[in-house]
This record gives C-alpha cells, structure tokens and sequence, in this order.
C-alpha cells in the first residue's frame, strides 16, 4: 500500500494474475486426468495431452510452465504425468512425458526447471528421428529441491529429500537426501531428510538461484 492508502501497482498487478489464474484454473481443470482441490495455474500455460495429466492438492503450477504428454515410439504407451500434493513449479518449468513422470508431494522446482522422460529415437543409420520419440520413466520423491534451470533426463529416480543445485543435469539416480551439483550432476554432501520433510517440505540447505 501507498501512503496513501492506495494500493501500489505491483498489488493490482499480483491481484490480476490471481483473477486470471483462477479463471484458467476454473476453466480448464475438468480436462485433466484428475485436479485436486486448492490447486492453481498462474498463466499463461502451454499444455498438451491434459488428459494424460494428474495434479494434486495445494499444488501451484507458475507461469510460463509447459505441461507435455506426447505420443510414445509406436503409439504403444499412454503418456502420463503425476504432479503430487502441495508441489510448487515455478515459472517456465517444463515437463514432457512420453511414458511417466512422477513428482512426489511438496517436490519444489525452482524457475527454468527441465524434467524429461524420453529423446528422440534413431532411425537407419542412427538417424535422429524428428517425430519418435523413446520414454523411460522419471520419478522424484517426495520433498525434493530442484533448483534454477536444472535438467533431470529419461529414466532417473531421485529420493526423497534430495536437493539439486542450479543448472546441473541430472543423468543418474540420486539417493535420499543426498545434494548433486554440475553437469553432470555429481554428489556434494548427503543430509538427512529433516522430520516432515516428505510433508511441508522442509526447508533446503542450500540456495537455488
């Protein structure tokens, strides 16, 4: 608020965005496998293949974010993912399923977040082949912190508690706990998941910018 009494316009800014995103959220929820209750998407969106899509409770989805479920090599496997209860993705997060993403509950992505679970299949050859595409399944517990820009690739699995540092790109499994920095990303330190981490989150130990 101004000395004044009105309203500053960084107030009238956040109170539009909250409108619109509840007007979006109203508008688009039913076309989702399942949306829980108190969830919200900030726009704009880009989405693709909703259906294929389940978000939780309490989960705030930023804006700029792309939600992709594409077709699977051959057509043979349904496309899914599954967004926890109280998840928070910053803006411009990416997620793009061919098989199955999963993110455990109270999972925090910083902004820039990359989560894949396929690349693009070779031809004859090892021709790179523009429509195909090859999945295997990226799971993320519960309670985890990925940080700015960070890339986790096809087919990791990342424990519950563990923490991503900005900008690495993780291509293998990450323990419980455990802190990975680099590209690739690579163990710095291991912790142990405060009480209740895999419930409100916990608070991470190091930063994400």
């Amino acid at each position: 608020m101004t000395r004044r009494g009105i309203p500053a316009p960084e107030w009238w800014l956040n109170k539009g965005r909250n409108v619109a995103g509840l007007i979006l959220t109203l508008g688009i929820r039913r076309g989702f496998r399942s949306f829980g209750s108190g969830s919200r998407i900030t726009p704009p969106l880009r989405l693709w293949g909703a259906s294929g899509i389940s978000v939780g409770s309490a989960t705030i989805i930023g804006d700029n974010c792309w939600l992709n479920c594409v077709p699977a090599a051959g057509g043979a496997r349904e496309s899914r993912i599954v967004i926890g209860d109280g998840v928070w993705m910053s803006g411009f997060c990416t997620i793009a399923s061919a098989a199955h993403v999963e993110i455990g509950d109270h999972t925090i992505l910083a902004r820039g977040v990359l989560i894949t679970d396929h690349a693009h299949a070779r031809g004859p050859g090892g021709r790179v082949q523009r429509a195909s595409t090859e999945g295997r399944p990226v799971l993320i517990g519960a309670g985890v912190w990925i940080g700015q820009g960070a890339c986790v690739m096809p087919g990791v699995r990342i424990g519950d508690g563990a923490i991503v540092g900005a900008n690495s790109v993780v291509t293998r499994d990450v323990p419980p706990g455990t802190v990975v920095v680099g590209s690739p990303a690579r163990p710095v330190s291991s912790r142990r998941p405060a009480a209740g981490a895999a419930s409100d989150g916990g608070s991470p130990a190091v930063s994400d910018q």
